[in-house]
């Protein structure tokens, strides 16, 4: 009776274990998605990065455009024409300036979403890491389990024997 109750006991606990483990690896699992998660998030900021650095390439070649017809301009006979397209050009680089200043702040939010995802991820790392030492406790303590049962039944056996 003793040795079935304690087998039964010995059983289930492995089968608990059995499901904590399933557990944990389902949760390896998740953190992993997360992790290409975040790997695609940082892809898409260094493309906005490259889009901003090619923006701010095209605001500095305008500004050497308007210095170049600023210099064509000077002496011209059309100084009021001038003083328009001169106008329309600081408009656009207006227009630019706050286009690539909104994706500058665009990037800056996205880069403390990034740096709090890294965070995240770091503890995540950290807690897999947490969850695979328990988890190599937790076979540890099966094996253990399953050696004491094994010599339990041994015990069991030569009891029987001796009857």
């Amino acid at each position: 009776m003793l040795s079935d109750d304690l087998f039964n006991q010995l059983k289930h606990e492995n089968e608990q274990l059995h499901k904590e483990l399933a557990d944990l690896n389902y949760l390896i699992e998740l953190r992993e998605e997360e992790l290409q998660e975040i790997k695609k998030a940082t892809q898409s900021m260094a493309e906005l990065k490259s889009r901003l650095e090619r923006n701010l390439y095209e605001f500095e070649q305008m500004q050497q455009h308007i210095e170049l017809n600023q210099r064509k301009r000077e002496g011209a006979e059309r100084i009021v024409v001038s003083m328009e397209d001169e106008m329309i050009a600081s408009i656009k680089i207006e227009q630019s300036y706050y286009q690539i200043k909104e994706a500058y702040n665009s990037n800056k939010v996205i880069l403390e979403v990034l740096q709090e995802n890294l965070k995240e991820l770091t503890d995540l790392h950290h807690e897999v890491a947490i969850l695979k030492s328990k988890n190599t406790e937790l076979e540890s303590s099966l094996e253990i389990a399953l050696l004491e049962n094994s010599f339990l039944k041994e015990d069991v056996k030569k009891q029987n024997s001796k009857i």
